[in-house]
């Protein structure tokens, strides 16, 4: 949480804008700051910026039904984290698409984050696993 909170105050100045046909960045910046940042051995702050922007565009599109819930942040963190760890891993020899391969890693993350934390809400609790809702555990009869 530390971590995340860090890096908010970090990117307090961003504000979302989208490249053209509404895409998050370039694939060509993407790929020139992923090497660049390969190469000095650590992860670049425009680097940064770009994941934070990946991560958000990808976490919007995702959550956009859950309106409420109490891990909606959680994820966006879990994203991020994996973005940042995986960002120097990118082999560019291979794969010269560098954005598909961020985006591919946050949907995953986000798919994982959400997974591992849904076991744990109250509504979860609540209807059970035949999704049942009783009216004793509902209304504390």
């Amino acid at each position: 949480s530390s971590f995340f909170s860090m890096y908010l105050n970090l990117l307090k100045f961003y504000t979302k804008t989208y490249c053209d046909k509404g895409h998050y960045t370039k694939n060509n910046k993407l790929l020139y700051q992923t090497i660049l940042s390969k190469g000095r051995g650590k992860v670049s702050k425009s680097l940064e910026i770009e994941l934070y922007k990946i991560a958000e565009g990808v976490w919007t599109k995702l959550t956009k039904n859950l309106y409420y819930s109490e891990f909606k942040f959680d994820m966006l963190n879990d994203a991020y984290l994996q973005l940042h760890r995986k960002a120097l891993k990118f082999d560019e020899l291979r794969f010269e698409n560098a954005l598909a391969y961020f985006t591919e890693i946050a949907k995953r993350a986000l798919a994982h984050s959400y997974n591992q934390n849904i076991y744990k809400t109250e509504r979860y609790l609540t209807m059970g696993r035949n999704r049942f809702i009783s009216i004793d555990k509902t209304y504390n009869v």
